[in-house]
C-alpha cells in the first residue's frame, strides 16, 4: 500500500513537472507580437524573395523586430498603399519610409536606418561644376516621376521626368541627357545592374538628403516599444551585424556621408526669375 502511494505521488509530481514545462516552452515560443511588414521592393533598400526579407532597410528591420520578439510576415506593397496601410494600421510595419511632420502624427516613425543623398549623375568625362543649384539652368536635367525635388522647387529648371531610374541611367548613359537627380545609393546600385557604370559619373556634391527608416502603426506598437526599437536600430548600426547586411547587399562602400550644397535662399530665386 505505501509503495502504491509513493508510486502515485511520484508519477504525480513528474506529470506536474512535465505539465509546467510544455506550458513554459509552448508560452516562450509564442512572438510578443506577430506583425505585417510592407515591402515596397525598391532594391538595395527592400525586396522578396520568396518569403525571405532582402535589401539593407529590410533586412535591419527584420532583425531590430526580432530583438524584441516579433514575428514578421513580409507583404508587397506599392509605397502609397504601404503608408496609407501603415497610417490606418492595416499593416504593423512599413519600409524604408520618409518622416514627414504630417507622417508623423499618423504612425510612429523610427530613426532613419540609411541616408541616401540627391546627387548628379552625368555622362562619363562630361563633369560640371555644381557649387549651387543655379549651375543646373540651362541644362537637360532627368528626374522622376511622382518625385518631389526641394532644393529645386521655385527655380527655374524643368526637369525631364521618367518612371524609372534605369530609363534615366541609359539617357545619361546615351549622352541624352546633360544629366539626371537620382539617389546616392541607387544610382550606382542600379548602374551596376544595368552594365552602365563605366559610362556615367557622378559629381562630388549632392542637392539634399532623404533619412530612410521604418513607421510603426499605433495600433502595433506602443510609445514604449517605438523607443526600444530605436535603441535596438541604433546598437545594429554600431555593430558588425550592419557591415554584414551592407556586405551582403553589395551596397558598403555607397553607404557613406556626401557634401550639400547650400539651399537657395528667397532673395536667389527671386533673382533667377
Amino acid at each position: 500500500m505505501a509503495r502504491s502511494l509513493t508510486n502515485w505521488f511520484v508519477k504525480t509530481f513528474l506529470i506536474a513537472v512535465a505539465s509546467t514545462l510544455f506550458s513554459m516552452s509552448d508560452s516562450h515560443a509564442v512572438p510578443a507580437c506577430d506583425v505585417v511588414m510592407g515591402i515596397p521592393g525598391n532594391a538595395p533598400f527592400t525586396g522578396l524573395q520568396g518569403l525571405r526579407v532582402t535589401g539593407v532597410i529590410g533586412e535591419a528591420a527584420v532583425e531590430v523586430l526580432q530583438t524584441v520578439d516579433c514575428d514578421v510576415e513580409p507583404r508587397q506593397l506599392p509605397f502609397p498603399r504601404m503608408y496609407k496601410w501603415v497610417h490606418d494600421s492595416r499593416i504593423g510595419v512599413a519600409t524604408s519610409v520618409l518622416k514627414t511632420p504630417d507622417r508623423a502624427l499618423l504612425a510612429h516613425y523610427t530613426q532613419p536606418i540609411v541616408t541616401e543623398y540627391t546627387v548628379v549623375m552625368v555622362p562619363k568625362d562630361r563633369a560640371f561644376t555644381l557649387n549651387s543649384v543655379a549651375d543646373l539652368e540651362g541644362k537637360l536635367i532627368g528626374g522622376r516621376l511622382g518625385f518631389k525635388y526641394p532644393p529645386i522647387e521655385g527655380t527655374n529648371i524643368e526637369l525631364v521626368r521618367e518612371r524609372s531610374y534605369a530609363i534615366n541611367i541609359q539617357k545619361v548613359a546615351d549622352r541624352r541627357l546633360d544629366g539626371a537627380l537620382i539617389g546616392s545609393i541607387t544610382g550606382p546600385y542600379i548602374a551596376e545592374q544595368l552594365g552602365l557604370s563605366d559610362q556615367i559619373e557622378f559629381l562630388p556634391k549632392a542637392l539634399g538628403k532623404v533619412e530612410l527608416g521604418l513607421a510603426l502603426s499605433h495600433t502595433s506598437f506602443s510609445d514604449e516599444q517605438s523607443r526600444r526599437l530605436d535603441t535596438e536600430i541604433t546598437n545594429l548600426l554600431q555593430s558588425p551585424r550592419w557591415h554584414k547586411i551592407l556586405d551582403r547587399n553589395g551596397i558598403r562602400q555607397l553607404v557613406r556621408p556626401w557634401p550639400v550644397i547650400p539651399r537657395p535662399q528667397r532673395s536667389d530665386l527671386n533673382r533667377t526669375k
